[in-house]
Parts: C-alpha cells; sequence; structure tokens
C-alpha cells in the first residue's frame, strides 16, 4: 500500500493511516503492535518507492 500511495499520490500517508485506523481500530485495540506493522508497512513501501 505504501509503495501504491509514493507511486500515485492520490492520499496522502497520514491520510492512509487515519483510514486503516478507522477501519482496524478495534483489531488494534486488541493487539496494539498491529497497528505499529501496519503503519510501519506503509513507511516501508513509500521509502522503497524512492
Amino acid at each position: 500500500m505504501g509503495a501504491v500511495i509514493a507511486a500515485t499520490n492520490v492520499i496522502s500517508a497520514e491520510g492512509a493511516k487515519k483510514a486503516i485506523e478507522k477501519k482496524l481500530g478495534y483489531k488494534f485495540e486488541q493487539n496494539p503492535k498491529l497497528r505499529e506493522l501496519n503503519f510501519k508497512a506503509i513507511d516501508r513501501g513509500m521509502e522503497l518507492m524512492k
């Protein structure tokens, strides 16, 4: 997802993270590490596109 964000600039990284938070927030409450993993994956994908 991060790679697509970086390649298209259709949405900002922060916007994508907010959308993921909204959709998966209940899972993040059960396992907070999932939030960190998802957000790191977005950041890493964006880095790879540079």
